[in-house]
């Protein structure tokens, strides 16, 4: 079912995220922790993006506010991604952005004193939306369209690795080392294909109403790593 919300409860252990749809006890959506790139949250609703960039939306029941922070907290423990950035760039007296993105929503290129640079875009992010549309269900083509007509675009953007490189999932990793390690003849990779664009309810995903938010296993007794992303990370700068 599209665009329905369903009663879930959600599962997060060290090795996977789960939701169990409650009237049918279905599993209706499971990922790697190692996929995990990424969150979006506020008070009540929250997106996870994972693999390629595709995303689930949640939302907590009234009186379930406290849960998304406690989702977030589990998030940083068991996964190496962080908290999205949400950017509207401004253009400049010739209308452009002063960036460039490929085909995979990465930024390659950011223009010194920049709108983009003074407004904390880096190279190496990875830009999962744009003007609300998912980059993952747009061509290439597609999302430069749209870069280039908004008045004003709004992108929400995963920060890129401390080491400068962009954010990937296991996945993604593990596939490029298979592409990199046998020739094309030997192997065959199926991408799914795009969804109809101009049918909007195609391009939004189920929202997931929680029932709570638990745990398959309790947190390690040891210190967390050090790498994991800091809790509500502030972008002030």
């Amino acid at each position: 079912r599209r665009n329905a919300d369903l009663l879930c409860l959600l599962g997060i252990s060290f090795q996977f995220l789960i939701l169990i749809e409650q009237r049918y006890r279905r599993v209706v959506f499971n990922c790697s922790c190692q996929d995990v790139l990424a969150w979006t949250f506020s008070e009540t609703t929250m997106d996870v993006f994972y693999g390629k960039g595709g995303y689930i939306s949640l939302k907590v029941a009234e009186g379930q506010e406290e849960d998304i922070k406690e989702i977030v907290q589990r998030l940083q423990i068991v996964t190496r991604g962080c908290e999205t950035r949400e950017l509207t760039l401004l253009r400049n007296g010739v209308g452009q952005l002063g960036f460039q993105v490929d085909a995979e929503g990465i930024v390659t290129e950011v223009e010194k004193y920049s709108f983009a640079e003074t407004s904390g875009l880096q190279i190496g992010a990875r830009i999962v939306r744009v003007c609300e549309q998912p980059v993952i269900s747009l061509t290439h083509p597609q999302m430069m369209q749209l870069l280039r007509t908004a008045v004003k675009a709004k992108i929400t953007v995963i920060p890129p690795e401390e080491n400068g490189k962009p954010r990937r999932s296991f996945s993604e990793l593990y596939l490029k080392s298979i592409q990199e390690k046998y020739p094309k003849s030997e192997i065959t990779v199926v991408e799914p294909k795009n969804q109809n664009h101009a049918d909007e309810t195609l391009m939004k995903p189920q929202l997931l109403q929680l029932l709570r938010a638990v745990s398959l296993q309790e947190p390690p007794k040891h210190s967390l790593p050090e790498e994991r992303t800091e809790f509500l990370r502030s972008y002030s700068d």
